[in-house]
């Protein structure tokens, strides 16, 4: 079975099956963080809850770390990696960082940071923090990346705290996916509910603007071919391998997930997902 990127397909014995979204599931939309406070406990619980397993649960694309690797200048530097949660990324990061270099491991998630300096042999520094006060001086970092975290942030917080932490010319790289990129996935097409429930995701464009406040923007898209069973795949639901799914109540959870695996009908799974890389650079 498929997921198709021009729509809500499935591919059953070779016949093709339309899923139909409800009309509240369209991507054209303005994120909306009324309910931030609300959001930010229920991740925060969500995290904690997940961080035992949540290695086993999710993909690291590695595309997007060698391309930073390129970005950064050939010397000893001093970065942050925020919302690292169980450091998947920050790892793998430094090993494409100039020899010399600190990377600090910042997330809010006490179990996420206890797992990663358990897992990890040659753990970096760790800071427990809120992403927007952190507990650096202005102008200690020369890079900072966040990878899948910034739609739980407060945008605008992150950017004034970013201002002050940078130092002239350094650098920022968001890793994230947006409301037209979720679409595309398994759980946009097929996964009920799944895209009325994600409201936190930012547009490009809304991350080129806001982001932009910090100096000169670039983007890239990333696409990842994706396989999985059926099997697989409820493992990953009701294990929380995406906040997504703790915005369900849990008995609709277990609803939708039943209808998504009538759907998929015991098949292998084949899909793309996307992503995005937005790079600023601050003035020199």
């Amino acid at each position: 079975m498929h997921c198709q990127p021009s729509g809500a397909l499935l591919l059953r014995n070779g016949n093709v099956d339309r899923l139909e979204r409800p009309p509240e599931q369209g991507v054209n939309r303005t994120v909306s963080r009324q309910n931030a406070a609300w959001e930010r406990r229920l991740a925060e619980q969500h995290f904690a809850n997940v961080a035992p397993r949540y290695e086993a649960l999710r993909e690291t694309d590695d595309d997007a770390i060698v391309l930073i690797g390129d970005r950064l200048p050939d010397r000893p530097l001093v970065g942050a990696d925020i919302g690292a949660g169980t450091g998947r990324y920050t790892e793998l990061l430094r090993k494409e960082v100039p020899d010399g270099t600190t990377i600090i491991a910042v997330d809010l998630s006490h179990e996420m940071l206890r797992a990663l300096t358990r897992e990890t042999y040659d753990s970096p520094p760790v800071v427990r923090c809120e992403t927007e006060r952190l507990p650096l001086r202005t102008g200690a970092l020369d890079f900072v990346t966040t990878f899948n975290a910034i739609h739980h942030f407060d945008l605008d917080a992150f950017v004034d705290e970013m201002a002050r932490v940078l130092r002239d010319d350094g650098q920022l790289f968001v890793y994230t996916r947006t409301p037209e990129q979720n679409a595309q996935s398994i759980w946009g097409q097929a996964f009920p509910g799944f895209l009325a429930h994600e409201q936190r995701l930012h547009s490009e464009g809304t991350l080129r603007s806001v982001l932009g406040r910090l100096g000169a923007v670039e983007s890239r898209s990333f696409r990842f071919p994706r396989r999985a069973t059926a099997t697989r795949l409820a493992e990953r639901v009701r294990g929380g391998g995406y906040s997504t799914f703790s915005l369900y109540d849990p008995s609709m959870l277990e609803d939708a997930l039943q209808a998504f695996l009538t759907h998929v009908d015991g098949h292998e799974v084949e899909w793309h997902d996307e992503n995005l890389l937005v790079h600023v650079r601050r003035p020199g």
